[in-house]
C-alpha cells in the first residue's frame, strides 16, 4: 500500500545525501494503526515518530510491535510535559521536543539519577525562531546556547541536533526563513549537530536549507 510513496521518498533522500551530508527520514505514525506500522516495518522502515507518550506506549507496547521494538528507533516529536519525562525516557529512543531550559533540567536530573540509561540519551533542542505564539521552543540564540552549554556538560545526555516546525502557511518565504535561521543557529553552536527540519508539506524547502532528518507522515500514508 505504501511502497510507491516510500520508494519516491527514498529516491529523494538518496539524491540529497552525500558522504558529508546524510539525510534520513522518520515515519510519523501519529494517526496510524498498528497494522500500518507493521506494513512499513515489512518495507524496511526502521525509524518512527510519535507525538504523544501515551499513544506510543499503546501502539509500540502492543504484542505485534513489542516483538520488533528492539529493532526500531522511536522518536518523540510532540510537546512533552515535565511530569511525563520519566515515561518518555522509558518509551522513546530519542526526544526531539526539548523546548525550554526547565524541561532540559528535568531530563538531565532523570537521566543522571536512573541506572537504566547506560548510554547518553539522545536529545534534540526544539527552536522557535519566528516566535510563533502557538509553538514552543527556544526563541533566541542566547537562550539556545545556554541550554546547549548546560546539557553538554551532562554525561547522561547527548545533544544530537536542533528540531524546528515551520509555520503552516502557503508563504514559502516564511517557511524558508524558519529553516534558514535554524541552520544559522546550529552553525553558530556546533556544525556537527543534525537538523530535524521538514514535514510532508515542506520537506523540499527543508532539504534545500540543509535538513538531515525529515519527519514524514501524510505523504506516506495518504
Amino acid at each position: 500500500m505504501y511502497l510507491e510513496r516510500l520508494k519516491e521518498m527514498q529516491a529523494i533522500l538518496e539524491k540529497k545525501s552525500t558522504r558529508e551530508h546524510n539525510v534520513d527520514m522518520l515515519a510519523v505514525t501519529k494517526y496510524q494503526s498498528v497494522s500500518a506500522i507493521q506494513e512499513l516495518y515489512s518495507l524496511a522502515v526502521r525509524s518512527f515518530a510519535e507525538n504523544k507518550v501515551q499513544s506510543a506506549i499503546e501502539k509500540f507496547g502492543s504484542p505485534p510491535l513489542n516483538k520488533i521494538r528492539s529493532c526500531i528507533a522511536l522518536h518523540l516529536i510532540g510537546r512533552l510535559q515535565k511530569n511525563k519525562v520519566k515515561k518518555a525516557l522509558e518509551t522513546f529512543d530519542c526526544i526531539q521536543s526539548v523546548a525550554n531550559l526547565d524541561l532540559a533540567k528535568v531530563i538531565m536530573k532523570k537521566t543522571t539519577s536512573c541506572v537504566l540509561y547506560k548510554d547518553p540519551f539522545p536529545l534534540y533542542l526544539q527552536v522557535n525562531p519566528l516566535h510563533e505564539e502557538q509553538k514552543q521552543g527556544f526563541e533566541s540564540l542566547v537562550a539556545l546556547r545556554e541550554a546547549y552549554a548546560l546539557l553538554q556538560g551532562c554525561v547522561s545526555i547527548n545533544i544530537v541536533g536542533l528540531m524546528v516546525m515551520a509555520p503552516y502557511t502557503d508563504d514559502t518565504s516564511k517557511i524558508r526563513d524558519c529553516f534558514k535561521i535554524t541552520r544559522v543557529w546550529r552553525d553558530s553552536i556546533d556544525t556537527s549537530l543534525g537538523l530535524s527540519m521538514g514535514m510532508s508539506n515542506d520537506y523540499r524547502i527543508a532539504l534545500e536549507e540543509g535538513s538531515t532528518l525529515l519527519r514524514i507522515g501524510s505523504y506516506l500514508f495518504n
